[in-house]
């Protein structure tokens, strides 16, 4: 479970600078290298803390920092969702407004209404992952 929450908050921070800070430089900034090594990134903390986890004997002190980082992935991709739900109206509210103002940027507003479709649905598998999980934790 571990492994899964890293991996969303890795997701959910990936759509929170997207939508949030770097939303008009985010295509420049965020290049196919840098999303490559930091997915690899997160497979390498990912293995190394189910190696942690397997070598080290079942003590207290292992149990509790796993739960610490559990506790905090959970609650910072809940705390970005959050921020990006709140965020979404009002991006659209503002590619509206430009769409109005200039016709001429059709094809960059059919992207924004695509990337804003694809954080609702990254939303949806959030929650399902929620669903299914939280039970085992």
């Amino acid at each position: 479970m571990l492994r899964s929450l890293v991996s969303q908050l890795y997701v959910s921070g990936d759509i929170f600078l997207a939508i949030m800070h770097l939303h008009p430089r985010y295509q420049e900034l965020v290049t196919h290298k840098r999303v490559v090594a930091g997915t690899i990134s997160t497979w390498v903390f990912s293995a190394s803390l189910s190696l942690i986890g397997l070598l080290l004997p079942a003590r207290k002190d292992k149990n509790i920092v796993f739960a610490t980082i559990e506790v905090f992935c959970l609650t910072s991709t809940v705390l970005l969702y959050y921020k990006i739900y709140l965020a979404v109206p009002r991006h659209a509210n503002q590619m509206h407004t430009l769409q109005v103002q200039q016709e001429a940027q059709n094809s960059e507003m059919a992207n924004a209404a695509r990337l804003t479709k694809s954080e609702v649905d990254s939303f949806y598998l959030y929650f399902m992952f929620l669903v299914c999980y939280l039970p085992n934790a």
